[in-house]
C-alpha cells in the first residue's frame, strides 16, 4: 500500500500569509499525521474525521512531502539530467519572466485582494512550476481550477491565455483521479485555513538507492534468518491491511500506534545498521538519511515560526522514523500524532 505522512508543526507566520497567532504561554506542538497517496472513491468519506480534527488544531503553517525547490539533487531526480535546462525551453515557449522570485510576491499580493483573478493565480501557478516549486504550484492549480471547473467560458479564457495551460492543470486532473491526499485533505484544509504557502520538506535525492535495496529485499531468501524474519513482519503487514473489514477508516488505522511501529521494522529504520544482511543495513542506512533530512528540515520551519502550530504532510511510513530523528533534535516544541487530537 502507497502511504503518506502529514506532519501537523507549530510556528509563527505573518498575518499576510492569513495564519493565526498560537497563544505564547502554551507549548507549540508539532502534529505528525499519516495520509494515503490514493484512495478508492467509496473510502473518500473516510478523511472527514481526521480533516475536522486538524482544523481543531488550527495550524498556522502547513508542511507537504514535495521535494525543496532549491534542492538541485532532488528536482533531477524527478525531471532527469536535463531539468533546469527543459524549464528554460519552457519558460521561452511560455514567454515567461525569468525574475519569478519578483513576479511571486506580487502576484501574492494581488491574490490577497483580488482571490478570484483566475489569471492573477494561474501565473502564479506558472512561475512556482517554473522555479520547481512544485508543491504550491500544485496547490494554486487546485485553487484555480476547482474553481472554474463548471465554468467553460472562463476555462476557455485561460486556456487561450496561457501556453502552459495543459502542462499546470495535469496534477489537477491526476489529484482528482487518484483522490490522493493533497486534492481530497490538504489543499481544501490549507484553503480553509487561509493559508497561501504550503512549505516543502522533502528529500529525493537518494530516492534510487532506498528503491534499489527495497526491491532486492522483496525476493524471498530461505537461506538467510535475518530476511526470512523481514519477509515475515512484512507479509503479515499485508495481510492485515488486504483483510480489514469495511467499516474501517484506513486513515486512523495508518496512524495508530501499532501501524507505526511495523513501519519502522518494514522500512527499515530499526533494523539497525548493525545488521548481518547488507540489503537490509543499506535500506536501514538510505532510509534514516532521507528521514533524518526531513526532520531537519521541518525543524527549521517550526523554529521559524514560534508562535504558531505547523502541518506537515506525508507518507504514513514517515510517522515513526521523522518522530525519532525531530528527538535527536532537542526540540522547544512538542511532536504528536493524529491519536492525540482525535475525539
Amino acid at each position: 500500500m502507497t502511504l503518506s505522512i502529514l506532519v501537523f508543526l507549530a510556528s509563527t507566520w505573518s498575518t499576510a500569509h492569513g495564519a493565526v497567532q498560537c497563544d505564547t504561554y502554551r507549548l507549540q506542538k508539532v502534529l505528525l499525521v499519516g495520509t494515503l497517496h490514493k484512495i478508492s472513491p467509496e473510502r473518500v468519506n473516510e478523511v472527514i474525521p481526521i480533516a475536522e480534527a486538524i482544523r481543531r488544531f488550527n495550524p498556522g503553517v502547513i508542511c507537504i512531502e514535495y521535494p525543496i525547490p532549491g534542492d538541485t539533487a532532488s528536482v533531477v531526480w524527478r525531471g532527469g539530467a536535463e531539468a533546469f535546462e527543459d524549464t528554460e525551453k519552457k519558460r521561452k515557449a511560455w514567454n515567461a519572466s525569468s525574475e519569478s522570485a519578483e513576479a511571486i510576491t506580487s502576484l501574492q499580493n494581488d491574490l490577497r485582494e483580488h482571490p478570484f483573478d483566475h489569471k492573477k493565480r494561474l501565473e502564479l501557478q506558472q512561475h512556482y512550476y517554473l522555479s520547481h516549486d512544485l508543491g504550491n504550484a500544485d496547490y494554486q492549480g487546485y485553487l484555480v481550477f476547482k474553481q472554474i471547473d463548471r465554468d467553460s467560458r472562463a476555462e476557455v479564457v485561460l486556456r487561450e491565455a496561457f501556453a502552459s495551460y495543459e502542462t499546470l492543470r495535469s496534477p489537477f486532473e491526476r489529484g482528482r483521479w487518484l483522490n490522493n491526499e493533497y486534492h481530497i485533505l490538504v489543499f481544501p484544509l490549507a484553503q480553509d485555513l487561509s493559508i497561501s504557502y504550503l512549505y516543502p520538506i522533502d528529500d529525493v535525492s537518494n530516492w534510487r538507492e532506498i528503491q534499489k535495496y527495497h526491491d532486492r529485499l522483496q525476493s524471498p531468501d530461505t537461506e538467510d534468518s535475518i530476511k526470512v524474519s523481514y519477509h515475515e513482519r512484512m507479509n503479515a503487514l499485508k495481510e492485515r491491511m488486504g483483510s480489514l473489514p469495511q467499516e474501517t477508516n484506513q486513515y486512523i488505522l495508518v496512524n495508530s500506534p501499532s501501524f507505526t511501529q511495523d513501519m519502522l521494522i518494514v522500512q527499515g529504520y530499526n533494523i539497525g545498521s548493525d545488521s548481518l544482511n547488507e540489503d537490509l543495513r543499506m535500506r536501514h542506512h538510505f532510509w534514516v538519511l532521507r528521514n533524518r533530512k526531513m526532520a531537519g528540515y521541518i525543524d527549521q520551519v517550526v523554529r521559524d515560526h514560534p508562535e504558531m502550530n505547523v502541518a506537515v504532510f506525508f507518507g504514513a511510513a514517515h510517522i515513526g522514523a521523522v518522530r525519532e530523528e525531530l528527538k535527536k533534535l532537542k526540540p522547544n516544541y512538542q511532536v504528536i500524532t493524529l491519536p492525540d487530537i482525535l475525539d
